[in-house]
This record gives C-alpha cells, sequence and structure tokens, in this order.
C-alpha cells in the first residue's frame, strides 16, 4: 500500500548490539559511510556509552542515542520508544538498514519488528546486516554437531525453512533470515562452515550471503579525522590510546578473565584472585609455566578487580586500558608480539605465530556448564588451527585446583 501523504524517502539506520565486537564493527561501518549526511541513524550500543558530541557532525535530528532502559543489558526499550518517535515523526518513506548482534538477532529483531508492524504503509526493509559475537556461535555449533542426528536435522531445518518459510532449531535458526529479507551475514571465521563436512549443507546455503569479517588494519582505509572519530565514539582519548598502544608494542599480551576466588579458603585467608595466582606463577622463573617477556595486562570487561593493584606487587607489568578493546588495536593494524592468557573470542582474529599458551578454566570449582564451555571453545580453537593441543593449560597447570 502507498501512502499519499508521505512526500519522498528516507534511509533510516538501526546499529544495535550488546557486546564487543558486532557493536565495533557497526561503528566501523558508521565511519565508513561518514560523509553521508542525508541518512537518519539511531545507535543503540549498549557495549558503549557512545557521546552526544557526535551529533555535531551532522544536520539537527539525524543522530538519536539510546542507552539501556535499566539494570538488564538486553533491555531495549529506550531504543524502541525512539524508534517509533521517529517513524512517527517522519513525513517520508522510511528505507530501513538495520545492523544487529547475530547470537541476539531474533530477540533484537522481533523487538523491532513489533513496533514496524504497526506500520506497514510507511517503513519498508532495505537490508539487515548480522554480525557474529565471538566464539560464541561457534561453540553451539561444535556442540550441536556432536548429535549423531545433526546432518539429518540439519537437511530437514532447510528443507522447513525453505517450503513453509517456518524453523524451529535455536541454534541455525538465525542463519536463514534471508529467506523473508536481504541478508548479509557478517562471520568472523566462514572457513569452519566451509571446511566441516557436518556444516556443508549449511554453507551451500549461506556462502552467497556471507563476507568475512576482516576488520584488521581497516582504520586505514580512513582520513585522520575519521580516526580520530571513531576513537571520540569510544570515549579514548588520543593520549590513552597511544598510552595502551606503546605498552602493547612493546611487551607480549596476558589477557585476564573474571575474577574468581578459588573456594573459601582462597577468599577468607588469601584473597587471591585467580589472575594473581597466575601472575604469580609466570613471573616465577622455577615455575614450569614462567614467562620471560615483560608482559601488558588487559582484564576482562566483567572483571572488577582494580588492575592498578597488580602493578603495585608487579612494577614490569603495563596495564592496557580497559576503555579500550583489543580488537581496537587491530582495526589501527597494530597487534602484540605474543599473546599469552586466558581464552578469548580475540584468539580468533589473531595469526597462529603470534599466540602463546591460552589457559582454559578446567577445575573441580567450576560449574560443569562453564567447563562443557571450556571444552567445546578449545576444540573450535584446535578445529581452526588457532592454537595445538600443547599451548592449552588448565588450573591444574598452576596448582589452582583444590587450593
Amino acid at each position: 500500500m502507498v501512502n499519499n501523504s508521505l512526500h519522498g524517502s528516507k534511509n533510516l539506520i538501526l546499529y544495535l548490539d550488546y557486546a564487543t565486537l558486532p557493536a565495533l564493527n557497526q561503528l566501523m561501518h558508521f565511519i565508513d559511510h561518514f560523509e553521508d549526511k542525508e541518512s537518519l541513524r539511531l545507535f543503540g550500543l549498549f557495549r558503549f556509552n557512545l557521546p552526544e558530541s557526535i551529533k555535531n557532525y551532522f544536520p539537527e535530528n539525524h543522530i538519536y542515542i539510546t542507552q539501556r532502559g535499566n539494570e538488564h543489558i538486553n533491555d531495549q526499550l529506550v531504543f524502541n520508544q525512539t524508534l517509533e518517535e521517529i517513524i512517527q515523526h517522519t513525513d517520508a518513506l522510511i528505507k530501513l538498514e538495520i545492523h544487529l548482534n547475530l547470537t541476539h538477532s531474533f530477540i533484537m529483531f522481533n523487538d523491532i519488528l513489533k513496533i514496524l508492524s504497526r506500520y506497514p504503509d510507511k517503513v519498508s526493509f532495505k537490508h539487515l546486516h548480522l554480525y557474529d559475537d565471538g566464539s560464541g556461535n561457534y561453540v553451539k555449533l561444535h556442540q550441536a554437531m556432536l548429535d549423531k542426528n545433526f546432518e539429518e536435522e540439519l537437511r530437514s531445518e532447510l528443507h522447513l525453512i525453505k517450503t513453509d518459510k517456518k524453523f524451529k532449531n535455536n541454534t541455525i535458526n538465525f542463519y536463514f533470515f534471508n529467506e523473508f529479507l536481504p541478508t548479509t551475514y557478517h562471520l568472523l571465521r566462514p572457513d569452519y562452515f566451509k571446511n566441516n563436512s557436518k556444516l556443508n549443507n549449511l554453507w551451500e546455503y549461506l556462502s552467497d550471503k556471507q563476507v568475512k569479517m576482516t576488520y584488521f588494519d581497516h582504520a586505514r582505509n580512513w582520513s585522520y579525522s575519521q580516526q580520530f572519530l571513531f576513537l571520540e565514539l569510544l570515549n579514548v582519548s588520543l593520549t590513552e590510546f597511544n598510552d595502551s598502544l606503546n605498552s602493547l608494542l612493546h611487551h607480549s599480551l596476558f589477557i585476564g578473565t573474571t575474577t574468581l576466588f578459588i573456594n573459601e579458603k582462597a577468599l577468607k585467608d588469601e584473597q587471591k584472585s585467580m589472575n594473581e595466582i597466575i601472575l604469580n606463577s609466570l613471573h616465577d622463573p622455577l615455575h614450569p609455566q614462567y614467562i620471560p617477556e615483560k608482559l601488558a595486562y588487559k582484564k576482562h570487561p566483567a572483571d572488577y578487580q582494580n588492575e592498578y593493584l597488580l602493578t603495585q606487587k608487579y612494577s614490569d607489568i603495563k596495564i592496557i586500558s580497559n576503555k579500550i578493546p583489543l580488537e581496537v588495536f587491530l582495526i589501527f593494524g597494530m597487534m602484540p608480539k605474543k599473546t599469552f592468557g586466558h581464552a578469548s573470542s580475540i584468539l580468533l582474529s589473531l595469526p597462529q605465530e603470534r599466540i602463546g599458551k591460552v589457559i582454559f578454566n578446567l577445575g573441580h570449582n567450576i560449574p560443569s556448564h562453564q567447563i562443557t564451555e571450556q571444552k567445546m571453545l578449545a576444540n573450535v580453537l584446535l578445529e581452526l588451527n588457532i592454537i595445538k593441543p600443547e599451548q592449552i593449560l588448565t588450573w591444574k597447570d598452576f596448582k589452582i585446583d583444590g587450593i
């Protein structure tokens, strides 16, 4: 149906995400198309507190920034309300381009669709972009493929989606959005699909709908002002970036994990976090896991331990600002000499020769579902030839288990 009261058309680009990697890719898309001053843009990138100052680069009412609705990180209430207000106050046909986190795409898209269904004659879909959220999807696929009936179920799922436009398998259903609207999948490791025989049918379906997520040295394509704006979006000053970059380039990197006390005794008597115990070992020349290189430390975003307390004990450790995701350095074409520490999605973006020993949180004090996830992640990294078996460490290598 054509609404004759509308005047022309207007592009509206939605950027919505909860996590680091998809959000950074969406911000890169924004910087790549920075010269487009006509499109409206609505941001809901809850991983970053985007500054209001970016509105100054665009005409009035062309940039909208929302934050979480409440304490729940996946609450997009304010985003949804703002989207509806934009639609209501725009007197043109809206051509919608949507950028979402692949893993959470159903939750995100369903909320958006509820709003759009109220304005069928005012909004048309232009394109959907879905971005990998680190290693999570690959771990889920690996686990699903352990089922002996997986390939048969996959064939059934593909037939169902093509004939009845329905799906039921939560592990793979978000790979079928293209049946409903034009979709591009930005995959971190498409080779996982291409080289795994059990995924042949899915790869055949996806191959012409996906692009490899390549962000290393992407900033080379930007002007200096675009590079500066990208850091401004992250609320990172040039001084902070250069200080952390200098530490990264001249040290090997240790990736931390969330602060976990091993058990009640460690909590009461020693107050040592897992990171501290491991760093003690890495600094001990007599320990089998001793690392002679000078280290830079990057804590996990969910670790509330004050990383600067570590510098009081380890004066030679340099701290990488927690405001700067490691992926940002890769975007600027920089990477550490060597990366050690806890298993992280960043490993999927590093060349094998830049990766040292990788620690997986396996021990009897860890919840069983987390142990399963860690084992699956180790298997994914092995299948992709990112690490070799001899690079795998667990808590037992640091005598953590059983403290």
